[in-house]
Protein backbone atom coordinates (compact mmCIF):
# COMPACT_ATOMS: atom_id res chain seq x y z
CA UNK A 1 0.00 0.00 0.00
CA UNK A 2 2.68 2.47 0.98
CA UNK A 3 6.23 2.88 -0.84
CA UNK A 4 8.97 3.71 0.72
CA UNK A 5 8.67 7.18 1.68
CA UNK A 6 5.18 6.95 2.97
CA UNK A 7 6.35 4.09 4.67
CA UNK A 8 9.08 5.84 6.38
CA UNK A 9 6.40 8.82 7.36
CA UNK A 10 4.44 6.32 9.19
CA UNK A 11 6.98 4.89 10.79
CA UNK A 12 7.18 8.54 12.32
CA UNK A 13 3.19 8.54 13.39
CA UNK A 14 2.73 8.36 17.22
CA UNK A 15 0.06 6.62 18.96
CA UNK A 16 -2.99 9.94 18.46
CA UNK A 17 -6.73 10.11 18.78
CA UNK A 18 -6.72 13.48 16.15
CA UNK A 19 -4.59 13.57 13.24
CA UNK A 20 -4.27 15.27 9.93
CA UNK A 21 -3.16 14.66 6.72
CA UNK A 22 -2.34 17.68 4.43
CA UNK A 23 -2.14 17.60 0.84
CA UNK A 24 -3.76 14.11 1.61
CA UNK A 25 -4.51 12.83 -2.44
CA UNK A 26 -4.92 9.25 -2.32
CA UNK A 27 -4.89 9.16 1.44
CA UNK A 28 -2.71 6.45 1.48
CA UNK A 29 -0.46 7.47 4.68
CA UNK A 30 -3.32 8.42 6.64
CA UNK A 31 -5.83 5.29 5.99
CA UNK A 32 -2.51 2.95 7.17
CA UNK A 33 -2.26 5.04 10.13
CA UNK A 34 -5.84 4.76 10.78
CA UNK A 35 -5.94 0.81 9.30
CA UNK A 36 -3.15 -0.12 11.94
CA UNK A 37 -4.76 2.14 15.07
CA UNK A 38 -2.07 4.69 15.34
CA UNK A 39 -4.76 7.17 15.04
CA UNK A 40 -8.27 7.18 16.22
CA UNK A 41 -9.76 9.89 13.74
CA UNK A 42 -8.04 11.73 11.15
CA UNK A 43 -8.43 14.37 8.90
CA UNK A 44 -7.26 14.38 5.41
CA UNK A 45 -7.14 17.94 3.90
CA UNK A 46 -6.26 18.64 -0.02
CA UNK A 47 -7.03 22.11 -1.89
CA UNK A 48 -7.99 19.89 -4.96
CA UNK A 49 -11.57 18.58 -5.27
CA UNK A 50 -10.66 15.80 -7.90
CA UNK A 51 -7.55 14.22 -5.30
CA UNK A 52 -10.26 14.57 -2.64
CA UNK A 53 -12.54 12.05 -5.14
CA UNK A 54 -9.34 9.88 -4.30
CA UNK A 55 -8.89 9.95 -1.43
CA UNK A 56 -12.65 9.33 -0.92
CA UNK A 57 -12.14 6.03 -2.48
CA UNK A 58 -9.42 4.93 -0.35
CA UNK A 59 -11.28 5.74 2.37
CA UNK A 60 -14.66 3.77 1.42
CA UNK A 61 -12.06 0.87 0.62
CA UNK A 62 -10.96 0.46 3.90
CA UNK A 63 -14.07 1.04 5.64
CA UNK A 64 -13.11 4.14 7.36
CA UNK A 65 -15.68 6.31 6.43
CA UNK A 66 -16.08 6.96 10.58
CA UNK A 67 -12.98 7.83 11.32
CA UNK A 68 -12.01 9.99 8.23
CA UNK A 69 -13.24 13.48 7.40
CA UNK A 70 -12.01 14.83 4.23
CA UNK A 71 -12.06 18.87 3.99
CA UNK A 72 -11.36 20.21 1.09
CA UNK A 73 -9.20 23.33 2.24
CA UNK A 74 -6.17 25.49 1.69
CA UNK A 75 -3.33 23.97 4.32
CA UNK A 76 -4.65 24.04 7.80
CA UNK A 77 -7.60 26.12 7.76
CA UNK A 78 -11.00 24.58 8.58
CA UNK A 79 -8.89 21.99 10.76
CA UNK A 80 -10.18 22.16 14.83
CA UNK A 81 -7.28 23.33 17.34
CA UNK A 82 -5.93 20.52 19.21
CA UNK A 83 -4.86 18.34 17.02
CA UNK A 84 -2.17 15.67 18.38
CA UNK A 85 -0.48 14.63 14.91
CA UNK A 86 -0.53 16.48 11.42
CA UNK A 87 1.56 15.14 8.19
CA UNK A 88 2.56 17.20 5.09
CA UNK A 89 4.34 15.26 2.67
CA UNK A 90 5.26 15.41 -0.75
CA UNK A 91 5.36 19.02 -1.63
CA UNK A 92 7.90 21.38 -2.01
CA UNK A 93 9.76 22.57 1.63
CA UNK A 94 8.73 26.87 0.77
CA UNK A 95 4.97 25.78 0.29
CA UNK A 96 5.25 23.24 3.56
CA UNK A 97 6.59 26.10 5.64
CA UNK A 98 4.02 28.35 4.52
CA UNK A 99 1.05 26.65 5.38
CA UNK A 100 2.77 26.00 8.84
CA UNK A 101 3.24 29.80 9.53
CA UNK A 102 -0.24 30.44 8.01
CA UNK A 103 -1.99 29.02 11.05
CA UNK A 104 1.00 28.50 13.90
CA UNK A 105 -2.08 28.19 16.50
CA UNK A 106 -3.39 25.15 14.50
CA UNK A 107 -0.03 23.25 15.36
CA UNK A 108 1.18 24.13 18.51
CA UNK A 109 0.30 21.07 20.46
CA UNK A 110 0.98 18.70 17.62
CA UNK A 111 3.64 16.37 16.35
CA UNK A 112 4.97 17.09 12.76
CA UNK A 113 5.37 14.60 10.74
CA UNK A 114 7.34 16.67 7.43
CA UNK A 115 9.12 15.49 4.03
CA UNK A 116 9.55 18.19 1.18
CA UNK A 117 11.48 17.25 -2.34
CA UNK A 118 13.28 20.62 -2.43
CA UNK A 119 13.50 23.36 -0.20
CA UNK A 120 14.33 22.23 2.77
CA UNK A 121 16.49 24.56 4.44
CA UNK A 122 13.08 27.20 4.11
CA UNK A 123 11.06 24.05 5.81
CA UNK A 124 13.95 23.29 8.78
CA UNK A 125 14.08 27.51 9.30
CA UNK A 126 10.12 27.82 9.51
CA UNK A 127 10.61 24.95 12.44
CA UNK A 128 12.98 27.10 13.85
CA UNK A 129 11.11 30.08 13.77
CA UNK A 130 7.79 28.00 15.27
CA UNK A 131 9.25 26.92 18.20
CA UNK A 132 10.00 23.37 17.11
CA UNK A 133 12.89 20.75 17.53
CA UNK A 134 13.79 18.08 15.56
CA UNK A 135 13.67 14.53 17.32
CA UNK A 136 13.76 12.04 14.27
CA UNK A 137 15.33 12.10 10.35
CA UNK A 138 15.57 9.72 8.24
CA UNK A 139 16.60 8.72 4.43
CA UNK A 140 14.06 6.69 1.98
CA UNK A 141 15.03 5.95 -1.81
CA UNK A 142 11.77 5.31 -3.72
CA UNK A 143 11.52 6.11 -7.58
CA UNK A 144 14.67 6.45 -7.78
CA UNK A 145 14.66 9.75 -5.76
CA UNK A 146 16.09 10.36 -2.16
CA UNK A 147 13.66 11.76 0.34
CA UNK A 148 14.45 13.19 3.99
CA UNK A 149 11.76 12.99 6.44
CA UNK A 150 11.25 14.57 9.80
CA UNK A 151 9.52 14.51 12.86
CA UNK A 152 9.49 17.52 14.91
CA UNK A 153 7.41 18.53 18.04
CA UNK A 154 6.92 21.51 20.13
CA UNK A 155 9.68 22.87 22.28
CA UNK A 156 11.93 25.53 21.18
CA UNK A 157 16.02 24.21 20.53
CA UNK A 158 18.70 25.85 19.03
CA UNK A 159 19.52 24.54 15.26
CA UNK A 160 23.29 25.06 14.22
CA UNK A 161 23.42 26.78 10.68
CA UNK A 162 24.65 23.16 9.53
CA UNK A 163 21.36 21.75 10.59
CA UNK A 164 19.27 24.43 8.82
CA UNK A 165 21.10 23.84 5.63
CA UNK A 166 21.77 20.04 5.56
CA UNK A 167 19.80 18.44 8.29
CA UNK A 168 21.48 16.82 11.67
CA UNK A 169 19.88 13.41 13.16
CA UNK A 170 20.23 12.27 9.26
CA UNK A 171 24.16 11.75 9.53
CA UNK A 172 23.85 9.79 13.07
CA UNK A 173 23.27 6.00 11.19
CA UNK A 174 26.00 4.92 9.20
CA UNK A 175 23.43 2.85 6.95
CA UNK A 176 23.80 2.27 2.88
CA UNK A 177 21.34 4.45 2.15
CA UNK A 178 23.14 7.19 3.60
CA UNK A 179 26.25 6.72 1.71
CA UNK A 180 24.21 6.64 -1.46
CA UNK A 181 22.41 9.81 -0.26
CA UNK A 182 25.82 11.99 0.20
CA UNK A 183 27.28 10.41 -2.85
CA UNK A 184 24.15 11.56 -5.14
CA UNK A 185 24.45 14.70 -3.53
CA UNK A 186 28.05 15.18 -4.30
CA UNK A 187 27.54 14.29 -7.72
CA UNK A 188 24.55 17.03 -8.35
CA UNK A 189 26.16 19.71 -6.94
CA UNK A 190 29.33 18.97 -8.93
CA UNK A 191 27.53 18.76 -12.28
CA UNK A 192 25.62 22.08 -10.95
CA UNK A 193 29.00 23.60 -10.44
CA UNK A 194 29.93 22.84 -14.18
CA UNK A 195 26.96 24.51 -15.34
CA UNK A 196 27.68 27.52 -13.19
CA UNK A 197 31.08 27.72 -14.31
CA UNK A 198 30.01 27.25 -18.12
CA UNK A 199 27.95 30.18 -17.53
CA UNK A 200 30.27 32.67 -15.42
CA UNK A 201 27.78 32.56 -12.65
CA UNK A 202 30.07 33.36 -9.48
CA UNK A 203 27.14 33.74 -7.21
CA UNK A 204 25.85 30.21 -7.96
CA UNK A 205 29.20 28.64 -7.74
CA UNK A 206 29.71 30.83 -4.31
CA UNK A 207 26.63 28.84 -3.07
CA UNK A 208 27.31 25.39 -4.71
CA UNK A 209 31.12 24.99 -3.70
CA UNK A 210 30.52 24.83 0.23
CA UNK A 211 27.78 22.86 -0.28
CA UNK A 212 29.66 20.11 -2.19
CA UNK A 213 32.28 20.40 0.72
CA UNK A 214 30.10 19.77 3.16
CA UNK A 215 28.70 16.48 1.51
CA UNK A 216 32.24 14.99 0.12
CA UNK A 217 33.60 15.99 4.00
CA UNK A 218 30.60 13.71 5.44
CA UNK A 219 31.43 11.30 3.21
CA UNK A 220 34.97 10.93 3.77
CA UNK A 221 33.87 11.04 8.02
CA UNK A 222 30.88 8.44 7.83
CA UNK A 223 32.04 6.03 5.02
CA UNK A 224 36.11 6.40 5.27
Amino acid sequence: MLDARLSLALSMYEACDHGADIGTDHALLPCAALLQGIAGHMYLCDVSEKALQHARETVTRHHLTDRATLLCTDGLRGLPLGLDLISITGMGGITAGNILRARPEAIQNATLVLSAHRELPYLRQTLACLGFHLTREALALSGGRYYIVMQCKPGAQPWSEEALQYGSLLFEERTPLLEGYLTHCIHFHERAMAGAEKAGDDAALARLVPARDFYCQKRKELFP
